[in-house]
């Protein structure tokens, strides 16, 4: 406080009688404003007018200047002060004031039960009124005030009640600091249902937090816990969640032991709802991991115990497990139908949220399959959707950004990727973590930042290695960093790259097994034996014959056609060039079709001849036209549509049909961003 103004009240002060004086010092205590009863009528009537309190009408009373109360209240000696605020307290508690300010008080005066209980009081309040941080905060500061080794059911019952507001109001740092200490003090506790209880909510609490090791350890314990209860129906319900948990982070091995142990106690139970759940995950979890179609046969044996019951949850449930084993078990055209059927039937049967997870699952195996329009639009619906949860939106983001990118979208690729791999990372969801990391890799390898694409590459390589050898999400992704490696000149990343493909393909796998020939046909690629990369590449390709993947197919054309020139076969390698050129075209993956045409281009080759018109019209101007290039090269030059027209002799609505034509081919918003990318590309160079 400024010298000046203390001295100017306490010498004003000074001049008053003692009884003046001491009715200020008691409306100090009493705060900035405060109601008449709080000091009490003999100290209302003794105090002095001047001006330093102000009567606010009804009752209340507040000093001119908050200045003022600080030098007052800064003037009253400690044992006096604490005094009053005793005074102070007992009276709001006579007139039934609010329990906060009540405590306040109490601990001003250094009484800290009084305090402690009348802060319980106030967060009691709170909590009655909604208003849950408030009372998280009054009951973290009754425990602040709790004597050592006292009261322990007391402080087990606020700490409980604490874990409470904060997961209804946040921080779930707050919650899971509570349920830890209420936890401790439940070991040695003969309720084990309460100690199994604490458990289950620190969990939830964990996984709010986005740990989601410690919650699934958490969640076994409250499992273990629940047993010991005798409620095996409660401890089922934690492994299965537990378990669900485990199959996303593709821990395969983890899951079944406790579906295998959820399952005996659902049957103990006489839960049937439970242990078809159970059956349905252990048989999703089965076709991940590469039981093929014993997996699938364990799933559709649930859905149809389920439906038979009429228990259209569990139905639900094992619909959306049904779709994703045929996905990962390679029959893509039964998970493609299926996905639909298990959203329709989800959405008719209350379980909008699972529905709108089997769209965003149907949208990866749309992508996969080349139907890249499709799955945009339900990319767009999922992401619209209300109801869709986070592992909707980690898949909807990741497939459409990977779809943007493909189409050279790269501003829009990059948010959406970002998303994917923001929420993945977030509820720990592998594939798409996987899924998403690569294709920021290739979006930084496109943008010709290679540190960062090799450093994305191994976080990938790195992240995998922390699965039961995740196979679906993760082989397409795994054979184009081995690509990228070769191009990198890092052999270390094709090593493992290829380490982790061969793994995966020990388990029968058609998809894993043509990527393994690619990183294999790589590393032969590096050892200078063109001829014996061609035989592996070819080999690839036959497997994919029978597979609808047509980027995987376009892109392993695009290497084996680079190895046939190495081996003088000129005219395989035009067959692979063009094959590969045409289902870049058909799938809209101009970067991928202008590539290729390039390299044709840089081999000597006759693009027109090889590829056609269209790709000779477009080398080395970006995809653009020789009028788009025209176009481009004025405006970088900083004319306006009207001045380009005029140079060009064309109308201006026509040049501007052709500026909006190179913003959509250099995927840009501006005439700065036209600018900007055409200097990267060297499109400005004539």
């Amino acid at each position: 406080m400024p010298e000046s103004v203390r001295d100017a009240v306490l010498q004003r002060v000074d001049r008053l009688t003692n009884e003046q004086r001491d009715a200020l010092a008691m409306a100090a205590v009493a705060g900035r404003d405060f109601d008449v009863t709080t000091i009490g009528a003999e100290a209302v009537a003794s105090l002095p007018a001047g001006g330093l309190v102000v009567d606010q009408g009804e009752g209340r009373l507040a000093f001119r200047h908050s200045l003022i109360r600080d030098a007052l209240y800064e003037a009253i000696p400690w044992g006096r002060r604490r005094a009053m605020h005793r005074a102070v307290a007992k009276r709001l508690e006579a007139t039934s004031a609010a329990p906060h300010a009540i405590a306040t008080h109490w601990i001003t005066a250094g009484d800290s039960t009084a305090g402690r209980t009348w802060l319980i009081k106030a967060a009691r309040a709170s909590h009655d009124v909604c208003a849950y941080r408030d009372a998280a905060a009054q009951l973290s500061g009754a425990l602040d005030l709790w004597p050592a080794e006292t009261d322990i059911d007391g402080r087990l019952e606020v700490l409980e009640m604490l874990a409470r507001c904060a997961e209804l109001g946040g921080p779930a740092t707050l919650a899971v600091r509570a349920l830890t200490e209420a936890i401790e003090l439940l070991e040695t506790s003969a309720d084990r249902r309460r100690y199994a209880e604490a458990q289950r909510r620190l969990a939830a609490s964990l996984e709010a937090q986005g740990a989601w090791d410690r919650a699934v350890t958490v969640r076994q314990l409250a499992a273990g816990a629940f047993a010991v209860a005798g409620e095996p129906a409660q401890a089922a319900v934690e492994r299965l969640t537990a378990a669900a948990r485990l199959r996303s982070a593709a821990s395969f091995k983890a899951a079944l032991e406790l579906i295998a142990i959820g399952k005996g106690e659902a049957e103990a139970a006489g839960r049937k709802d439970l242990e078809l759940r159970l059956l349905a995950l252990e048989g999703n979890v089965m076709a991940r991991a590469g039981g093929g179609d014993d997996g699938v046969s364990i799933v559709r044996t649930a859905l149809a115990d389920a439906l038979a019951r009429g228990d259209f949850g569990t139905a639900a449930e094992a619909y959306q497990r049904l779709a994703d084993s045929l996905e990962h078990v390679g029959d893509f055209r039964g998970a493609r139908a299926a996905y639909v059927e298990a959203a329709d039937f989800c959405r008719a049967n209350g379980a909008a949220s699972m529905g709108d997870v089997c769209l965003a699952c149907l949208t990866m195996v749309l992508r996969q399959g080349g139907d890249w329009d499709h799955a945009c639009d339900l990319c767009r619906e999922v992401l619209e959707s209300s109801s869709s949860n986070l592992h909707a939106q980690a898949v909807a983001h990741g497939v459409l950004g990977s779809i943007m990118f493909h189409r050279g979208r790269l501003q829009q690729a990059r948010s959406e990727l970002h998303n994917s791999n923001v929420i993945a990372r977030r509820i720990g969801l592998a594939a798409m973590e996987i899924d998403s990391e690569t294709h920021l890799a290739r979006l930084a390898a496109a943008g010709g930042r290679m540190e960062e694409a090799r450093e994305r590459c191994l976080r990938v390589i790195r992240r995998w290695g922390l699965t039961d050898r995740e196979r679906h999400y993760s082989i397409t992704n795994l054979r184009w960093i081995a690509s990228f490696a070769v191009d990198a000149a890092d052999t270390e990343m094709l090593r493992a790259a290829t380490a982790a493909l061969t793994t995966i393909e020990s388990q029968p796998d058609e998809e894993a097994h043509a990527a393994a020939n690619l990183a294999l046909g790589e590393g032969l690629m590096t050892e200078g034996d063109a001829a014996a990369a061609v035989a592996r590449f070819e080999q690839a390709l036959a497997i994919l014959a029978d597979l609808e993947l047509p980027l995987d197919r376009a892109e392993i054309e695009l290497r084996a056609a680079a190895a046939y020139m190495l081996t003088a076969d000129r005219q395989t390698a035009g067959a692979r060039y063009r094959s590969a050129y045409r289902s870049a075209i058909r799938l809209g993956a101009r970067p991928l079709a202008n590539r290729i045409a390039e390299e044709v281009a840089k081999l000597g080759e006759k693009v027109e001849q090889r590829l056609g018109r269209l790709a000779a019209a477009g080398v080395g101007r970006g995809g653009l036209s020789p009028r788009e290039l025209e176009v481009t090269r004025l405006v970088a030059s900083g004319l306006s549509s009207r001045e380009v027209a005029t140079t060009l002799s064309l109308s201006p609505r026509t040049v501007e049909m052709h500026v909006h034509r190179i913003l959509s081919k250099l995927d840009c918003r501006t005439r700065v961003d036209i600018t900007r990318r055409a200097a990267e590309l060297g499109l400005l160079r004539t």
